[in-house]
């Protein structure tokens, strides 16, 4: 879907546009993936949630907010209204409130893997892409995470007017067991 390969024969159709005639760049803005493995950034929290800084502060924090609970990720708002969310280590302290200017090492090494998850998860909400895909995005977190995203998920597909599309692959039934379509598949044909 995100064109790495080029389509020997076929079409894939979004909003009846075949894929293969939009330019692959738009094609790719327009998408938002959340793979296995979250990709962080160097810099800081808001700067990988959007990138393009052209996103309100106010739709970033709210994604950080439907977020709260999920993998030690707490967001919150301090007596002094300073908007935080807790569970990153800070060295000399128990614990660090994440704002969006908290820093971002390489490859997100201060983070754990779930809140990595979550801040993938948090960056695919600002975006609001028409498609989301998510690769095996819960694959190597518990059942708990897996929960909490998904139910995360619901709640933004429907307060968005169910206007858009969330394709997930996934081997747990539990992760896609009230999608409205499932698609067994295995060596490349579909199943069921």
């Amino acid at each position: 879907m995100l064109r790495f390969t080029n389509i020997v024969s076929g079409q894939i159709l979004f909003d009846g546009i075949d894929i293969t005639s939009f330019p692959r760049k738009r094609l790719r803005e327009a998408i938002t993936i959340i793979p296995q493995e979250a990709v962080l950034f160097t810099g800081d929290v808001g700067s990988n949630l959007d990138p393009t800084n052209k996103v309100s502060r106010g739709i970033v924090e709210k994604a950080l907010e439907y977020c709260s609970g999920i993998a030690s990720f707490q967001f919150h708002r301090d007596a002094n209204g300073e908007n935080r969310a807790e569970g990153t280590e800070r060295p000399g302290a128990d614990t660090q409130g994440i704002t969006l200017s908290t820093a971002v090492k390489a490859k997100g090494e201060n983070f754990s893997h779930g809140q990595r998850q979550v801040l993938s998860l948090c960056r695919a909400l600002v975006r609001k892409s028409k498609l989301m895909l998510l690769d095996e995005a819960t694959a190597s977190m518990d059942y708990e995470t897996d929960q909490g995203i998904q139910e995360v998920l619901r709640k933004e597909l429907n307060e968005s007017g169910r206007d858009r599309t969330l394709v997930t692959i996934a081997h747990r039934l539990k992760t896609i067991i009230d999608y409205d379509r499932v698609i067994v598949m295995s060596a490349g044909s579909v199943l069921e």
